[in-house]
């Protein structure tokens, strides 16, 4: 058993962070403590429990905080939550005097458009099925989105992805997808705990990436841009003006831990191969 249960965020004032997560974009306060003197909360869509055990968004208050304006050359990105219908999200959020991006479909990736929360974390929206075979949604006021969510996607950009896929990969975790973004000069390669059929055996498929935003839990997203694994200076900010802090994943698995320096004063950690922090908890079944 595995899986990813929390991805954490530095926020400057936690009470706000936290009620726009809840009130714009549908998630659950799930619990608020201390930790290392700071006050942190966990937040998430947990409405079924008892199927896929849902990653959960940790922000952790940060004294002084502020997260550098833009996406490059930090190497975090974004969070990315799945809609039925992206319009309709857009349309509950900008009623809320939330500014988000227009709507796109980004060619034979994904209809999907942005936002930034109070600190300038990129929140990305991204639709079950390509605008051209979108049947629309009836708007369901009892969602702050208009219908149900998934914490889909962590994304961040990475120098060598044939390591960094090697790397997820020893964790336990498939390759589910690879698609290269070619007008934009990137690879995308997405990862996630699940041995699921693809509807398509190739990985490179068009096919498959409808189906990949609508499964049900979260999964890295690796960016690639061309080039970057020839820059000998390449080296991007993993967490400072980021804000970015790390994933947890959650494990009975001995082998898993064992890839860990277990001599760390909290939780077993280990570190990608660009520096990207990944804590991980055991856990007993019996």
């Amino acid at each position: 058993m595995r899986h990813i249960h929390k991805h954490s965020l530095q926020v400057a004032d936690l009470a706000r962070s936290a009620a726009f997560y809840q009130n714009c974009l549908g998630m659950t306060l799930v619990s608020e403590y201390q930790q290392q003197g700071q006050r942190c909360c966990l937040l998430g869509y947990v409405r079924d429990l008892e199927s896929t055990p849902p990653t959960l968004l940790e922000l952790i208050e940060t004294e002084g905080f502020q997260r550098l304006p833009g996406t490059l050359p930090a190497g975090y990105w974004k969070i990315a939550l799945a809609v039925a219908d992206v319009d309709v999200a857009r349309e509950c959020l900008t009623e809320k005097g939330i500014e988000v991006t227009p709507a796109r479909q980004v060619p034979d990736v994904a209809y999907l458009c942005h936002l930034n929360d109070p600190d300038g974390h990129c929140v990305e929206l991204i639709q079950h099925d390509f605008e051209a075979n979108h049947q629309p949604c009836k708007r369901d006021d009892l969602y702050a989105l208009g219908g149900e969510a998934v914490f889909s996607l962590i994304t961040y950009r990475v120098k060598n992805p044939q390591a960094s896929v090697a790397f997820y990969e020893q964790l336990g975790m498939r390759l589910l997808s690879r698609q290269d973004v070619e007008f934009a000069g990137f690879t995308l390669y997405f990862l996630g705990y699940s041995d699921e059929a693809l509807p398509e055996d190739d990985i490179c498929a068009v096919g498959n990436r409808e189906w990949l935003w609508q499964r049900p839990y979260t999964m890295i997203e690796l960016q690639h841009n061309w080039g970057t694994e020839q820059q000998d200076a390449f080296a991007y900010d993993v967490s400072a003006d980021t804000g970015f802090v790390g994933i947890e994943l959650v494990t009975n698995e001995a082998e898993l831990l064992a890839l860990t320096d277990q001599t760390a004063a909290e939780a077993p950690v280990c570190f990608d191969p660009d520096g990207y922090r990944i804590d991980v908890r055991q856990i007993c079944v019996e």
